[in-house]
């Protein structure tokens, strides 16, 4: 009993010493915290914390088993030296064992809700810290992986602070780990495992401040994403491993494992466990034990060499850079820049002090972005009724905002007032599907200049460049519409995008040149017969231009019929119109006899009227088509007629004086030639006999050009 007592005195005073660690690095590790404001190690520091109650049950219940060892052994001593006092222990010994019971209580409710409430911790903690690291800060635009340190901070002091806690975290852990070889001391396995996690979180941390001395921030910032995960993790695996151990049957006298105790982390606290149990693992598949074959036993022996050998040979191969024909590559060394070289094969320092970073500067860098995420899909038919985007069919697109289309006729605008005003004026906005395929260039000059501005610019320079092309798109599609965007605009705005996406780039010093930019595949939206009622209005706008064409071309046809050509067909309408405006203006000024309204004598008026009449009979004579024509006929037929009446008037002049001088001469005269020409084509025929008598005819029919007509006109 002596010996008990004295092992649970023991485990008491480790018990307390992991409380002290504990509470210790804790109070260190969060003053770490407030120095640098990183979230990683606040992270790490609620970790450290919900270690304590841990700590605490321990320490309460060994000096409770302690305690019930000192009763037991002075029960035991009462019950020897009196009889009647052994009798009354027999009889009411549960209620006199007040340690006993308070043991009991303690194994019941303490271990369960320690474990409990640490698993909640854990888990709200983590959550907490997740939420406000990743989520909160995405939302306020801070990338998170680069939210690692306050930039004023002593990294050197942090960074020896964190090993320091990780050494001794590790140190404590360790040896309370191997005092539960003894039975009574199991329970310590709860407290170091816990104790071995922190170690864990901290060597992350060192790693991660390693890392910002070579000006990398993001491994630390990573770590302040991956350390809640793990909290998250232990807390599940406590809440599940309390929740199954509540089912679980237990054998008499056996020692409880709370759920605090990880089986994970135990694993690190006892990695003989887990040696012996891989080999008992691969024994038992196949089927013999192979972790005394020669093979594993050489394994075993080599291991570590080989293992060595690994890590000279990758440490080797990261002194070696490759650059292809198309890039030249910045090596770096201590985060530093070294030098910048060309093609072919170069060495630098080791990991992790040097680094290298290849550039492609002798290619066209694509890049896509709109509607479709994944880019357009280079199977499919660009139509207004289906899908562009890469990928399976119910891949939706996401529509992009534009300008309302203007109605003019809903809103009373006139038509000749400014477009933009008539947009200004319709309520409500428009949805398009659009896609800005961009080509861009690393400027390759001879002083890597650009190369080293592409560098500097920001830690991501083509996710910079694609927010400012969605910029700069959003802007311009809010003053377009879309009737303008599957038209002419597309066009015009890729052009103006490129101009404005290259001033961008050059204010950024992005080093950049953007070679094209083009918005391609602008449709309206595809779902609810949107597509299909624009394809009904351009149709019919496609049926009214081609009746347009038709009509310019009948235009063309008739002035180049009528002309000669159209140039000629338009300089006489022009001559005609000032002809009539000239018509107008003297007729305006008959009443005004010396000079008209605009200062000049009508007699220059007229004259003016006779020249332009003078110009276009001229235009009209140098004509060649059908005007000429007709124009060439109309003098003809003026000429004809001239000469035939004038002729006509000389002869019969002639005649009148033929009359006079013998008029019954001139009656018979004419008389036969009048009966000469009534007589020429008829055909005639002569009668012999005496008139008294009735002629007698003889026809012969068999002439086809005999006939009655005209012989019996007269006796």
């Amino acid at each position: 009993m002596a010996q008990d007592q004295q092992t649970y005195r023991r485990a008491t005073n480790a018990a307390l010493a992991g409380l002290a660690v504990q509470t210790t690095l804790t109070f260190v590790l969060a003053i770490a915290g407030l120095e640098s404001d990183s979230p990683a190690i606040r992270s790490a520091t609620w970790a450290f914390l919900a270690g304590l109650p841990i700590w605490i049950v321990l320490a309460l219940l060994f000096n409770q088993h302690r305690l019930e060892r000192i009763e037991a052994l002075e029960a035991e001593q009462l019950s020897r030296a009196d009889a009647g006092t052994a009798a009354i222990f027999d009889e009411h010994g549960i209620d006199l064992q007040i340690a006993s019971r308070r043991l009991k209580i303690l194994y019941k409710w303490g271990l369960n809700g320690v474990s409990l409430g640490v698993a909640v911790c854990m888990l709200v903690a983590g959550g907490l810290n997740l939420y406000f690291k990743f989520f909160a800060l995405s939302g306020q635009g801070i990338n998170p992986f680069l939210h690692a340190i306050h930039p004023g901070a002593s990294v050197g002091l942090v960074l020896c602070l964190s090993i320091a806690i990780a050494f001794i975290a590790f140190i404590v852990a360790r040896y309370e780990a191997g005092m539960t070889r003894i039975s009574e001391w199991q329970l310590l396995r709860g407290g170091a495992s816990f104790l071995m996690g922190n170690f864990v979180m901290m060597a992350l941390i060192s790693a991660g401040l390693g890392f910002v001395l070579f000006d990398n921030v993001r491994v630390l910032g990573t770590m302040g994403m991956v350390i809640p995960v793990i909290m998250m993790l232990l807390g599940l695996e406590m809440l599940l491993s309390f929740v199954l151990g509540a089912y679980r049957p237990r054998r008499p006298g056996e020692t409880p494992r709370p759920a605090f105790d990880s089986r994970i982390l135990g694993l690190l606290t006892s990695p003989k466990s887990l040696a012996k149990a891989l080999s008992d693992a691969i024994n038992y598949q196949f089927g013999f034990e192979v972790s005394r074959s020669w093979f594993y036993t050489l394994l075993s022996q080599a291991i570590t060499p080989l293992i060595a050998f690994g890590l000279v040979v990758l440490l080797l191969m990261s002194t070696i850079v490759i650059v292809q024909p198309h890039e030249k590559a910045v090596i770096t060394s201590s985060g530093r820049i070294s030098r910048i070289v060309g093609p072919g094969l170069h060495f630098k320092m080791p990991w992790p002090i040097g680094a290298s970073e290849n550039v492609p500067v002798g290619r066209l860098i694509p890049l896509s972005l709109g509607s479709a995420s994944k880019g357009l899909s280079s199977t499919k038919a660009i139509l207004w009724t289906n899908t562009h985007a890469e990928g399976t069919a119910e891949e939706k697109e996401s529509y992009l905002v534009t300008a309302p289309t203007a109605m003019t006729s809903v809103n009373g605008v006139d038509e000749d007032e400014d477009t933009q005003t008539a947009k200004d004026k319709t309520p409500g906005t428009g949805l398009v599907g659009l896609q800005v395929v961009m080509q861009y260039r690393i400027v390759n000059d001879d002083n890597d200049k650009g190369i080293l501005q592409y560098i500097k610019s920001a830690s991501d320079p083509d996710e910079l460049l694609r927010c400012i092309v969605e910029r700069r798109l959003s802007q311009y599609l809010v003053t377009q519409d879309i009737d303008s965007l599957v038209g002419p605009g597309a066009i015009e705005g890729g052009k103006l995008l490129q101009t404005q996406i290259q001033n961008d780039a050059e204010e950024q010093k992005l080093g950049l040149k953007i070679e094209y930019v083009g918005l391609a595949a602008a449709h309206p939206p595809s779902d609810g017969g949107v597509a299909a009622s624009f394809q009904e209005q351009v149709n019919v706008l496609q049926d009214s231009q081609t009746e347009i064409e038709k009509a310019m071309r009948s235009k063309i046809e008739t002035l180049a019929r009528v002309a000669g050509s159209q140039e000629q067909a338009e300089k006489i309408l022009k001559a005609i119109a000032e002809l009539e405006a000239l018509q107008n203006n003297v007729e305006r000024s008959a009443g005004q006899p010396k000079e008209g309204k605009d200062g000049a004598p009508a007699k220059s008026r007229k004259q003016a009227l006779i020249e332009k009449e003078a110009e276009i009979d001229d235009l009209l004579a140098s004509a060649q088509g059908l005007a000429a024509e007709k124009i060439f006929e109309a003098r003809a037929y003026r000429w004809e007629r001239a000469m035939t009446e004038g002729a006509q008037a000389d002869r019969f002049s002639a005649q009148l004086d033929s009359y006079k001088q013998a008029p019954s001469l001139y009656r018979n005269r004419r008389y036969l030639e009048v009966l000469a020409e009534s007589m020429d084509k008829p055909r005639k025929y002569v009668l012999a006999g005496s008139s008294d008598l009735p002629p007698t005819i003889r026809m012969d029919f068999k002439d086809a050009t005999s006939s009655l007509e005209g012989i019996m006109s007269e006796k």
